[in-house]
C-alpha cells in the first residue's frame, strides 16, 4: 500500500479532557495568537527604526522576518508534493488545484498560521504544516530577538548613535515587550520539540502538557534570552576594535560549524536553531553524573566567586580617582576628569558610573566646569553620580534650569548638594513633586529659598518620601511656606544622623511643629540646629537629640 487514501479524525468539540483543552489552549492562543502578537510588535519596532534612520537595524529585522517565509514556502511546495493522509485531509476542504497557490499567498501575507489553525480545528488534529511554520518562526524570532536587544543593549551601553534618539516611555517599554514575546516564542518552540506530537532527528518527543512541560517552557525562553544577551553583550563590549566589530557574528559562526560537525545527520533548521538553543531532546542524551555534578559544583563557585569579587570591588579604588581628588577630599573637578579619561576629550559614561558611592564631581567653580557641555552636564546628572553644582556649571554648559530640573527628577542620585541656587531667580522646583529618590542620603538646599519659597512644596514632598536620608541641610531657607512643612509630618528617616534648619524659622513658625514630629520620629539624629525650635510652643514634643548647635 502506498499511503493511507483518506481519513477521518474525531470531532474535537466533543472531548472535555484536559488535554484536550491543552490541545485548544495551545492552538489558538500559543501557536496562532502569540504568532500575530509577535508580529504585531516586530513591526512597531520596524516603524521606529524606519523613523529613526536606523536602516541597519530596520534591515536585519526584516531579514529575520523574510527567513520563515522562505523556509515556510519551501516546506509547503515539499507538503503538497508529496501524497499522504495529511494533504487528503486538508484537499477534503480545499480544492487540490489552488492548495499549492492558496498555501504560498497565505504564506507571504503572514496569513498561513491562520489558515492551518481553522484546518487543524476542522480535523481536530494540528496539521503538520502548522508545526513546520511554528519551527520556522524561531528564525524570525531569534532574529528580532537579538537585533531588538542589541539596540537596548547599545543604549544603555552609552552608544551616542541610540542614546541621541532620546527615546520615549512607551517606545522603550513597547520593545521590551517585543523581546520578551520573541524569547518566550522561542522557548515555546524549543520546548515543544519534546512533546509527544513532535520530534527531533526522526525521535518523537515524551512530554504532554503538563507541570513538566510548563517548567521546561520556562526554562527554554531563559535559556533563550541568555544566549540573546550573551551575544549581543559581546558585541557591545568589543565594538571598539577594529578587528572585533563583528564579535557577535563571529560567535554565531563558530556555533553554526560546531553544530554543523557534532550533528552531522541534523537538518539545516536545527544547525541554525542550534546557534540561539539547544535543539531539543538530544539534552536527553546519556551523560556521565560525575560529569553533570561537576559542571553544578563549578557553576555554584563562579556564582560564588562572582559575589564576593563584587563585595570586594566596592571596597577598591580606582588609582586615577585617588590622584585626582584633593588631600583629604573626596571631590575630584570635572575638568581634571577629560585629560585623564577621556581619549578624545570626552569623559567616558563609565567613569561617572564608577564613580558613584566613593568621589564627588565638582561643578561649583569655574575652573572645575572649563569644557563642559549640555550633553555632557545631562549625562553627569542621568549617571546618578554624586556632584557639587553651582550656577557656573549652567552658566558654561548653557542648560537651562527647566532642564536642570528635569534631569534631578528623573536621577536617582546618592547626594544633592545645590547650596547657593537661592541667588537665582524663577528655578522651577516644583517639577520635581513626582521625582522618586529611593537612594537619597544627603540634600544641601541651604539658602535655595532664602529669597522666595515659590516651588518649595514640590521638593519637600519629594524629600518627605527620601527613607535613606542621612543628612538634610535647609539652613536659611525661611520664605519655605507653612504647607511645604507640613509634608515633614508624615515623613519617615530613620536613619537621618544630622539636621540642619537654622534661621528657617525665625520670622514664622508655623510648620515647624510638624517639622519637629518628624525629627522626633529619627532615632539615629545625632546633630541638629537649634533654629528649628524658635517660636515653638512649649508643650511640643522634643526630639531624642543628643547634642544641637546653632
Amino acid at each position: 500500500m502506498d499511503h493511507i487514501v483518506d481519513s477521518r479524525y474525531k470531532d474535537p468539540w466533543k472531548a472535555l479532557s484536559f488535554s484536550k483543552m491543552m490541545w485548544w489552549v495551545d492552538l489558538s492562543l500559543l501557536t496562532c495568537a502569540l504568532f500575530y502578537i509577535d508580529i504585531v510588535l516586530d513591526i512597531k519596532q520596524l516603524a521606529l527604526f524606519y523613523g529613526s534612520g536606523l536602516h541597519g537595524y530596520l534591515l536585519l529585522n526584516m531579514m529575520g522576518i523574510a527567513m520563515p517565509i522562505i523556509f515556510t514556502t519551501w516546506d509547503a511546495i515539499r507538503f503538497v508534493g508529496t501524497r499522504s493522509a495529511d494533504l487528503d485531509a486538508m484537499t477534503f476542504w480545499i480544492p487540490p488545484g489552488i492548495l499549492l497557490p492558496l498555501l504560498v499567498i497565505a504564506t507571504i501575507s503572514q496569513t498561513l498560521m491562520l489558515l492551518l489553525a481553522l484546518v487543524s480545528a476542522a480535523t481536530g488534529k494540528k496539521q503538520p504544516l502548522l508545526s513546520g511554520a511554528k519551527f520556522a518562526e524561531v528564525a524570525e524570532s531569534a532574529t528580532s530577538a537579538l537585533v531588538q536587544t542589541n539596540f537596548l543593549i547599545s543604549g544603555l551601553g552609552g552608544v551616542s548613535q541610540i542614546q541621541a534618539l532620546e527615546l520615549s516611555e512607551e517606545q522603550l517599554q513597547s520593545m521590551q515587550l517585543s523581546v520578551a514575546v520573541s524569547c518566550l516564542s522561542l522557548g515555546l518552540g524549543f520546548a515543544s520539540r519534546d512533546k509527544a506530537d513532535s520530534a527531533v532527528l526522526g525521535l518523537p518527543g515524551k512530554l504532554g502538557w503538563d507541570a513538566t512541560m510548563a517548567a521546561l517552557v520556562l526554562t527554554r525562553s531563559m535559556e533563550v534570552s541568555s544566549r540573546v544577551f550573551a551575544y549581543n553583550i559581546l558585541q557591545v563590549s568589543v565594538r571598539g576594535w577594529p578587528l572585533l566589530r563583528f564579535g557577535s557574528v563571529v560567535a554565531v559562526g563558530l556555533v553554526l560549524v560546531s553544530a554543523r560537525l557534532l550533528f552531522p545527520d541534523a537538518s539545516l533548521a536545527d544547525v541554525a536553531a542550534s546557534t540561539i538553543a539547544h535543539p531539543g531532546q538530544i539534552l536527553a542524551a546519556m551523560l556521565p553524573s560525575s560529569l553533570l555534578i561537576a559542571w553544578l559544583a563549578v557553576s555554584i563557585a563562579s556564582w560564588a566567586a562572582l559575589v564576593l569579587l563584587r563585595m570586594l570591588g566596592t571596597d577598591v579604588d580606582q588609582p586615577r580617582f585617588v590622584a585626582l581628588a584633593s588631600a583629604g577630599d573626596c571631590s575630584i573637578p570635572f575638568s581634571t576628569l577629560a585629560p585623564a579619561f577621556g581619549s578624545s576629550g570626552q569623559v567616558p559614561k563609565a567613569v561617572f558610573k564608577a564613580m558613584k558611592e566613593k568621589h564627588i564631581v565638582k561643578l561649583d567653580t569655574k575652573a572645575a566646569v572649563q569644557g563642559l557641555d549640555e550633553k555632557t552636564l545631562r549625562l553627569i546628572l542621568n549617571s546618578g553620580v554624586d556632584v557639587q553644582l553651582a550656577p557656573i556649571a549652567l552658566d558654561e554648559s548653557g542648560l537651562s534650569l527647566v532642564g536642570l530640573v528635569e534631569c534631578l527628577a528623573a536621577s536617582t542620585p546618592e547626594s544633592l548638594q545645590l547650596h547657593g541656587f537661592g541667588d537665582i531667580a524663577g528655578v522651577p522646583w516644583q517639577l520635581l513633586g513626582g521625582a522618586h529618590w529611593p537612594q537619597l542620603k544627603k540634600a544641601d538646599f541651604a539658602e535655595c529659598f532664602a529669597k522666595n519659597g515659590e516651588g518649595a512644596v514640590g521638593l519637600f514632598g519629594a524629600l518627605a518620601r527620601c527613607r535613606e536620608l542621612q543628612e538634610l541641610n535647609m539652613g536659611y531657607c525661611q520664605k519655605v511656606p507653612a504647607a511645604a512643612w507640613r509634608l515633614f509630618a508624615k515623613a519617615e528617616w530613620p536613619t537621618l544622623k544630622k539636621a540642619d534648619f537654622d534661621t528657617c524659622f525665625a520670622g514664622n513658625g508655623e510648620g515647624a511643629e510638624e517639622l519637629l514630629g518628624a525629627l522626633g520620629r529619627c532615632r539615629e539624629l545625632e546633630d541638629a540646629a537649634e533654629g528649628v525650635f524658635v517660636f515653638l510652643k512649649a508643650e511640643s514634643p522634643q526630639p531624642p537629640f543628643q547634642k544641637t548647635h546653632g
